[in-house]
């Protein structure tokens, strides 16, 4: 049995662009992104999670983070 599956991607594969000049910025500033989407009547919310990760050109994964989806 598998615990973790991929449903659907809500950016394109290549991702959402951080803005121009992040790399100059503090240690601590954050880029904020906010997101709709309808979620398939056929899951269960209770058991779906968001996931979302920053990654350089090389693919790379830098950081990433989950959160349960809000009722």
């Amino acid at each position: 049995m598998c615990d973790h599956i991929l449903r659907d991607v809500i950016t394109a594969s290549t991702g959402d662009p951080v803005p121009k000049g992040y790399k100059t910025k503090q240690a601590g500033t954050k880029s904020v992104r906010n997101y709709s989407y309808v979620l398939n009547s056929a899951w269960n919310p209770a058991h779906c999670k968001v996931i979302a990760y920053v990654f350089n050109n090389t693919k790379e994964v830098l950081q990433s983070v989950q959160a349960k989806i809000a009722p």
